[in-house]
């Protein structure tokens, strides 16, 4: 009897050894198989390389406000499709933070290696983030103008109307295009102004509130050949202005096709669209004047591409 269940004890994990062994083999032949596929899906990549491709990395907005919370874009524009990113933004910890996690909003960007939590960024002033495509879906790698990461930022100081920048370390930089061609990167920073002081105008007399013309870097760039058309924004504080907007610069083929104004209650919303098909490529330096009709004027000289 005892020798009986010996032999079935025997035979039981000598079963159970074979299928732990089949089990690790199938492992092990899966590993080695996506790790085959990596490298292979490198070298078809790396074949057709090319020289580098340009990639500007800005805030969005530009210019911004803290009283008390702030949110900015970190946004990224290129001419080629972006297969890895790795980006350091750095903020001076002494009088701002971040107030929430960091989020990553585009989905091509899924893999995402390296991103510092709140706490982390918090302690040192640098925000780390690191994402690439998956290689199985490098064809939907993005191109042209996108939010690389959503930040929310709060002032931690009470000094009122402070200046203080946001800014990206060049050092750290690194963007490869889905084809792992380095970019050759421009970089701008934003300014942020905490705890601005906000004048009452009840026992003075009305004082004229000069426009404001909105950032919108994800419209500055066309394809040569290809329809376009986008919204160029302002806004006023004075709701019985009469806006008008001058757009000088633009390339052939391209023009403003008319302007709209909007009644929000607590300020004007002028918008202009620019539109046509560009006959030409390059860069080119636009001179955007807004004035209220009544001696406020505001003005911006973006670069606008056309690939």
């Amino acid at each position: 009897m005892a020798n009986s269940y010996s032999n079935r004890y025997v035979i039981k994990s000598s079963f159970s050894k074979v299928v732990l062994a089949s089990f690790l083999l199938v492992m092990a032949s899966t590993t080695m198989y996506f790790a085959n596929y990596l490298i292979n899906r490198s070298q078809s990549l790396k074949v057709g390389a090319s020289s580098s491709g340009q990639v500007d990395v800005f805030f969005e907005p530009a210019i911004l406000t803290a009283s008390p919370d702030a949110l900015v874009n970190l946004w990224v524009t290129t001419d080629r499709q972006l297969g890895f990113a790795a980006v350091e933004v750095t903020f001076d910890i002494k009088v701002v933070s971040l107030s929430q996690e960091v989020v990553i909003p585009n989905s091509s960007l899924k893999r995402v290696i390296k991103k510092s939590t709140m706490a982390q960024a918090n302690q040192t002033g640098k925000l780390s983030i690191v994402v690439a495509v998956d290689p199985t879906t490098v064809t939907t790698a993005p191109t042209g103008s996108f939010a690389l990461a959503n930040l929310k930022f709060k002032s931690v100081t009470t000094t009122p109307n402070l200046i203080t920048n946001l800014g990206i370390t060049n050092n750290s930089l690194q963007l490869i295009d889905s084809g792992s061609t380095p970019f050759t990167a421009t970089i701008k920073t934003a300014s942020m102004t905490l705890n601005p002081i906000v004048v009452s105008s009840s026992s003075t007399p009305t004082i004229n509130t000069a426009p404001i013309i909105k950032s919108s870097w994800f419209n500055l760039f066309a394809t040569k050949g290809k329809p376009y058309s986008a919204p160029f924004d302002a806004t006023d504080r004075d709701l019985n202005d009469n806006l008008t907007m001058v757009i000088d610069g633009l390339p052939s083929g391209l023009s403003m096709t008319g302007c709209k104004t909007e009644n929000w209650s607590t300020e004007l919303g002028y918008t202009c669209t620019v539109s046509g098909t560009p006959t030409v490529s390059g860069k080119f330096n636009l001179s955007i004047t807004v004035t209220d009709g009544k001696g406020g004027t505001a003005s911006n000289k973006p670069t606008f591409r056309v690939y």
